[in-house]
């Protein structure tokens, strides 16, 4: 009779949805049906740190202030306008990407300024004016491209977990966030070379970057699918510990459900969600790393908390290597249930 329960079990229909949770849901459910083993219940997916607030990784890029005297010497520099427009109201509350390109423009033709001021060998004291100016403005560009990228909105929008995570039938390229993050990281690579950037090129980038909370998705994903990689390997390591499932290595009709439940819904459902959302994180965490590996700034702790958790894929102690840890102790669970009774199909790759 119990067998015939557990057939019936099996021939019900899935979790309603498309979502990863009823995927796992139901995938932990079905093996518990044929394991006889309970599940805990109490178990809930653990809170995903949110993206940091502005506040506490915005950097203060100063203000620069100059003479009415030099503000005038400025037109040698073609840098009237600049000021100008920085003065005014609109230029006053800049959003961050916004004041980056200032202080980009600013510093590429204080630096042109300055060369040609060297030259000529002329006018000594408007030289030296050059040379403090473009030095403050050397020291604050870190800082405002600090704010343009990890500290803008467009990276909060991107990376805000308020959102579902990344869904069995969504497609996402990886090229859509790795070739505005790549981009912007090779900016900052290169920044004391003060590099002339098309202000629709740069803006573009960052439209595509905030298209959707993709990051936050796959962050969210990799949390919850580490949550369930981890209760579903406890549940078949207690069952392997039993020796019920495949006694003296004798297949049993128990040991021959199960393996149909590893076929329909591991191999057919969640290995193939695992799968692309591995293909989909690594290029993300690899990219967010480039990022900030080309950053020039003492990086306030707040992020780097954040970044160590959430981000670093070489933390031992971060999100990423749990998730991957869960997946590999999955795989060993399966095999530790399944190879005494010759029924493993080589293991699932991790």
């Amino acid at each position: 009779m119990r067998f015939i329960v557990i057939v019936l079990v099996l021939g019900l229909a899935g979790c309603g949805g498309d979502s990863p949770e009823a995927m796992f849901e139901n995938y932990l459910e079905r093996l518990a049906n044929v394991t006889e083993i309970k599940i805990d219940e109490a178990a809930a997916p653990p809170a995903v740190p949110p993206y940091p607030r502005a506040r506490d990784i915005v950097l203060p890029v100063d203000d620069i202030r100059i003479g009415v005297i030099t503000y005038l010497e400025m037109t040698r520099c073609g840098l009237i306008g600049e000021i100008s427009g920085r003065n005014s109201s609109l230029g006053r509350v800049q959003r961050e990407t916004g004041r980056f390109l200032y202080e980009l423009n600013v510093f590429r033709k204080l630096s042109e300024c300055e060369a040609e001021l060297q030259s000529s060998e002329e006018d000594q004291d408007f030289d030296r004016k050059i040379k403090s100016i473009r030095q403050a403005k050397a020291e604050n560009l870190p800082k405002a491209f600090w704010n343009a990228t990890f500290a803008a909105k467009e990276f909060r929008v991107f990376m805000d977990t308020a959102t579902n995570p990344l869904q069995r039938d969504e497609k996402i390229s990886a090229a859509r966030f790795e070739r505005p993050i790549r981009y912007l990281a090779s900016l900052g690579s290169k920044l004391e070379e003060a590099p002339s950037i098309p202000p629709n090129e740069f803006e573009q980038r960052y439209f595509e970057l905030q298209a959707d909370k993709t990051g936050g998705k796959i962050v969210r994903a990799l949390s919850l699918s580490g949550f369930y990689l981890d209760r579903v390997a406890r549940l078949l390591e207690q069952a392997a510990s039993t020796g019920r499932i495949c006694p003296m290595g004798k297949k049993t009709r128990q040991a021959e459900y199960l393996f149909n439940v590893f076929v329909k819904f591991y191999a057919g459902e969640v290995q193939p969600y695992i799968s692309r959302l591995h293909q989909t994180a690594s290029p993300l965490l690899e990219s967010m790393r480039y990022l900030k590996e080309n950053q020039r700034v003492e990086i306030p702790p707040v992020f780097e908390s954040y970044y160590a958790v959430i981000l670093d894929p070489g933390n031992d102690q971060g999100l990423w290597h749990h998730f991957n840890a869960a997946l590999q102790r999955h795989t060993r669970a399966w095999q530790s249930i399944l190879k005494p009774c010759g029924m493993m199909p080589g293991g699932p790759a991790t």
